[in-house]
């Protein structure tokens, strides 16, 4: 199940990279001009929330910063990514300072 799942990605991942992840962010950008300017709707946030809605500050800073740490560290237990690259028989110094951006991303 694992491996398939890894061959799928492996197979789409440039094509979601390249395409339609920038897609998704401008159709998203798009409706949120669109809500904003002709529906009258204005995102509250931080001191100009004053309705008391929404997710509070250290929740709302979670969920957007999560994706840095987590992205990362998932694909590289999928990967199977180790200290020592087997085939090379080196030190595999990506993953030395991928291991350094977890421990800071992990420490804030």
């Amino acid at each position: 199940m694992i491996d398939l799942l890894i061959t799928i990605i492996d197979k789409y991942m440039y094509e979601l990279l390249e395409f339609w992840t920038p897609m998704i962010m401008i159709s998203v950008g798009f409706v949120v001009f669109i809500l904003e300017s002709l529906g009258g709707l204005r995102a509250a946030y931080g001191r100009y929330n004053t309705k008391n809605i929404g997710f509070s500050a250290s929740v709302a800073w979670f969920i957007q910063e999560s994706p840095a740490f987590f992205v990362p560290f998932f694909l590289s237990l999928i990967r199977g990514t180790f200290l020592i690259d087997s085939t090379k028989s080196q030190i595999n110094t990506n993953f030395i300072l991928l291991c350094y951006f977890l421990l800071h991303y992990f420490n804030r």
